[in-house]
């Protein structure tokens, strides 16, 4: 097929007439003053870049685009109007460079002038992207970006701000240097460019009035500014994955928030006019265990995350410490060789670095006992082995500690030996809110684990009294007691 050569005189007007336009943007390009921004929307083509008093220059090329960059597993996928890019797919070299360079501004007008932009730096062998800054001839990296910096593209763009101040009143140049990584996996965009006032970042992030399920947030203010946007999550979320508010004073409360559960949160100071801070944080608080109601029971089959049941362990001396178990305890000669009931029980482990005097308690939530007239704590308790120690129990109220009951020594003779259940008074505390400690000091040597299963806070059950034994003949009795309050049930156990 014959291929018509072009006519070229058709071409030549246009091509005078591009020309022309260089020439003429190229004759309009002075000074900008601050505040500068540009957001790339108006860059088609490289001709544009110039047309805007922006340069390019290096083995790579700036380009503009308004979808997604080509390269599948680098670049972004979410953008809003065009941003420009450094394609790093082949020929491109590792170590190729590209510069995106401002036109001359004049920071004068500027108190504490700040430099922002957005980038995006998805790609396994990304490389570098470097800030800097010209004045009178002399070139001053002020920033470096290496590496891999979003997780997809479709993550957001990241915004960077950096400090200027010490170019107060001097006119800049500012590049963008762009260093292909060791493979296509390399495109480096970015969009959105102020230079404008430095926008202070808040400082002193607080926590107040901490509840369940809600906290107050506060900050004192970077300068002058009205605005705030807070972003919270749960603790070592992502930022930009979290929950974002605009806040119009320098505090904000966080409501239906999780019991016993760790946050975080970041602050990020609004100036006005799309000029913001950097963000300060992460702040770190976390909210404590709703106040339970009795009755209340606890048969340990939460697994080993103790804090999704508000349950706590505390190392008081040592390393004598309770763990979550199923079967044995591991060591012979000491512990259940099984739960009391169900197939979970916590023990407290005596090998390992554990000696003689250690310990360590089992903390229990915070349980209101107003809905009980006569309050009890019931529980089974194992404790097998020679070497055995102590098991307190200690019942916490208003800060005030008591020791409302003690076993001491071995208590069965084999881990086949099934759980005793120990039955606590707990009326002395009727109305009030208490936390149960469960506290096992070691014995003198490894055969002393004590484990324990099934609590339960609920109504005491009182002892019936007053046994009798009457009718007795050669092959009979009758058995007789007093009802301990209202009970119409109850287990006799009788033997020789």
């Amino acid at each position: 097929m014959h291929i018509p050569k072009p006519n070229v005189m058709k071409k030549i007007p246009l091509l005078i007439a591009i020309l022309s336009i260089s020439l003429s943007y190229s004759q309009t390009c002075t000074t900008f003053t601050a505040p500068y921004s540009q957001n790339f929307d108006a860059f088609i083509s490289t001709s544009d870049v110039e047309g805007n008093c922006w340069s390019i220059n290096g083995e790579l090329t700036w380009k503009a685009l308004n979808y997604s960059s080509p390269s599948t597993g680098t670049g972004p996928d979410v953008f809003n109007g065009r941003y420009l890019f450094v394609e790093a797919s082949s020929p491109a070299q590792e170590g190729n460079i590209s510069n995106l360079v401002s036109p001359s501004i004049d920071l004068s007008t500027l108190t504490n002038p700040s430099l922002r932009f957005d980038y995006h730096m998805y790609g396994a062998d990304m490389g570098s992207l470097e800030v800097i800054i010209t004045q009178g001839g002399i070139e001053t990296t002020v920033s470096t970006l290496t590496g891999q910096q979003q997780a997809s593209g479709s993550d957001p763009f990241l915004t960077h701000i950096i400090d200027l101040s010490a170019y107060a009143n001097q006119t800049v140049q500012i590049t963008f240097k762009a260093i292909r990584g060791s493979s296509y996996l390399s495109d480096i965009a970015m969009d959105s460019v102020f230079v404008d006032e430095l926008c202070i970042i808040p400082s002193s992030l607080t926590t107040t009035n901490i509840t369940a399920t809600s906290v107050d947030l506060g900050w004192t203010a970077g300068q002058t500014e009205t605005l705030w946007n807070v972003e919270w999550g749960a603790a070592g979320f992502t930022q930009g994955t979290g929950t974002t508010v605009a806040a119009t004073t320098n505090s904000h409360s966080l409501t239906g928030l999780t019991p016993s559960t760790s946050y975080e949160f970041y602050v990020q100071a609004n100036c006005g006019s799309g000029n913001i801070s950097q963000w300060v944080g992460p702040f770190s608080f976390t909210t404590p265990c709703i106040t339970l109601t009795a009755p209340y029971s606890q048969n340990f089959e939460f697994g080993s995350n103790f804090v999704e049941d508000c349950w706590s362990i505390v190392n008081d001396i040592g390393f004598y410490h309770w763990i979550i178990a199923t079967g044995s305890t591991g060591t012979s000669g000491t512990g259940p060789a099984m739960a009391s009931e169900n197939v979970r029980y916590i023990y407290a482990e005596a090998s390992n670095l554990a000696v003689m005097g250690d310990v360590g308690s089992f903390v229990s939530p915070s349980i209101d006992l107003s809905a009980l007239t006569n309050p009890s704590l019931r529980f089974d308790y194992h404790m097998y082995g020679v070497d055995m120690g102590t098991l307190e129990v200690v019942v916490t109220q208003g800060g005030t500690q008591t020791i409302v009951h003690t076993l001491t020594g071995e208590q069965q003779t084999s881990s086949l030996d099934p759980y005793i259940t120990q039955v606590v008074d707990l009326s002395a505390f009727a109305n009030q809110t208490v936390q149960i400690s469960f506290k096992a000091t070691r014995g003198s040597g490894l055969r002393s684990d004590i484990a324990i299963d099934a609590v339960i806070i609920d109504e005491l059950c009182k002892l019936p009294s007053s046994l009798t034994a009457t009718n007795l003949t050669a092959t009979s009795a009758d058995l007789g007691w007093t009802a301990g309050e209202t009970e119409t049930l109850w287990n006799v156990e009788w033997g020789a």
